[in-house]
């Protein structure tokens, strides 16, 4: 019996269509999720096999939503131990999954910062005027209003983390070009602190714990002077 239980698990893999049937509170489901619960082994095979595909980064995350709605709703029946693992098996797999779309959407879009960031770039006067964030600022937010749009539509509210990594893997790019850069003159350092700053801006609602944690630094030192903050901004017309 277990035996005919696991070939038709298996054979789960060949029944997927990728066709979108309905969305649920995990995403976009499809017509394998509506009709089985068993899909752990159906989605390491289609995980395996999805490059081949000219949509394979689409299908993808629709593995994820379903898999999302298998380790919340599912009733896995007793003993613990059997649900435990279980439970780890699709977390393992959920993981992947992630990791395989970061590494290949990530990647690229990350690759694009630093040939768009020096494209056309003379050298300024120290004194120059800046009025606008250079052009790789603009590309950086579309790309990463792509990245969003796509897996929102397929994984609805569990997106925020492909975001997330995406958004800390693209700061971490700009740091690692900030400390290569050469000692900035006033007009670069400006530039510099104003095209950060409105990245910092337009990620706000996807910050990692990182970028928490130095909130959180922020807040507590804002906290501890406040009365020296005070003391540094008033002025006696104004006590």
């Amino acid at each position: 019996m277990l035996k005919r239980a696991l070939k038709r698990v298996k054979g789960l893999a060949d029944k997927e269509t990728w066709r979108i049937e309905e969305y649920s509170d995990y995403g976009a489901i499809t017509n394998l999720e509506l009709n089985s619960s068993s899909l752990s082994v159906a989605l390491e095979q289609r995980v395996e096999d999805s490059e081949s595909g000219s949509d394979w980064q689409r299908r993808l995350l629709d593995t994820h939503s379903p898999l999302r709605c298998s380790l919340s709703s599912f009733g896995f029946p007793k003993p613990t131990q059997a649900l435990q693992a279980t439970k780890d098996a699709l977390s393992s797999l959920e993981s992947n999954i992630v990791e395989i779309y970061l590494e290949h959407k990530g990647d690229p879009l990350v690759g694009t910062i630093e040939p768009s960031m020096y494209m056309g770039r003379v050298k300024t006067d120290p004194d120059e005027v800046i009025e606008d964030a250079r052009p790789y600022v603009y590309e950086i937010i579309n790309n990463l209003i792509a990245v969003h749009a796509e897996v929102d539509s397929v994984c609805g509210p569990t997106s925020a983390r492909y975001v997330q990594d995406i958004c800390e893997t693209v700061c971490e790019e700009l740091a690692r070009l900030a400390a290569c850069s050469a000692a900035p003159t006033r007009a670069s350092a400006f530039q510099a602190r104003l095209e950060y700053t409105l990245l910092r801006l337009a990620c706000a609602e996807h910050l990692t714990r990182k970028a928490e944690r130095m909130d959180s630094i922020i807040n507590g030192f804002k906290k501890r002077m406040e009365l020296q903050l005070l003391c540094l901004n008033c002025n006696m017309e104004t006590v």
